[in-house]
């Protein structure tokens, strides 16, 4: 995929100083993503995909030989809470972005949405899958703010949070599974080791 360059700083570059603008423009963009008719997305052969079955059920099975015990029990045990829980199988299915990180939302000089980039694993799934991976790539805060804004279909969907905590739970899930070649493997044990931590953290927890 090749585009135009966009002259902008990413949004995570910025911390805590979001402005309100940027905030409110990042949310009606997400809100207008979410309204393209699928049928249209489905013309430009963009893949549609259940993200519990076709995406992390086969991703967090190949992951597993790579944990330890605990870190294999946790995993395992939230993915079949979230399964259990309906999965991603009931949730309304848009266009969405699929790696929405706010190092791909660019900020103007002047504090705007300049532009949102690296379309490449753009889905129709879940619109809960966006709001989670701002949730868990944003600045304190910036997320929350940018949900507020945002008035798509995950809006008015009383079942979004809980998916949404999943996809935020299971994030270090994708560095296992591709972090392998990344940095000598670096990326992979950075994605174990915070399972193990989250695995620690719930058992502290009960």
């Amino acid at each position: 995929m090749a585009y135009d360059y966009i002259d902008g700083v990413p949004v995570r570059a910025l911390g805590r100083a979001a402005p309100s603008a940027l905030v409110r423009e990042v949310g009606e963009a997400l809100t207008t993503l979410h309204a393209v008719p699928v049928d249209e997305a489905r013309a430009l052969s963009v893949p549609e995909l259940d993200l519990g079955e076709e995406l992390y059920r086969p991703m967090i099975e190949a992951c597993l030989i790579h944990l330890g015990p605990r870190g294999r029990a946790w995993i395992e045990e939230r993915f079949a809470e979230f399964i259990e829980g309906g999965g991603s199988a009931g949730a309304p299915r848009v266009p969405v972005h699929g790696d929405l990180g706010c190092g791909h939302v660019l900020a103007s000089d002047s504090g705007r949405l300049a532009g949102i980039i690296d379309w490449g694993d753009a889905l129709i799934a879940d619109p809960a899958y966006d709001l989670a991976a701002l949730l868990a790539n944003c600045p304190p805060g910036f997320a929350a703010r940018v949900i507020d804004a945002y008035e798509g279909p995950a809006k008015r969907d009383p079942d979004m949070r809980r998916r949404a905590a999943f996809y935020v739970d299971a994030l270090p899930v994708w560095q296992v599974h591709f972090g392998g070649d990344i940095d000598g493997g670096a990326e992979r044990e950075a994605g174990m080791r915070r399972i193990a931590a989250r695995a620690a953290a719930a058992t502290r927890a009960r």
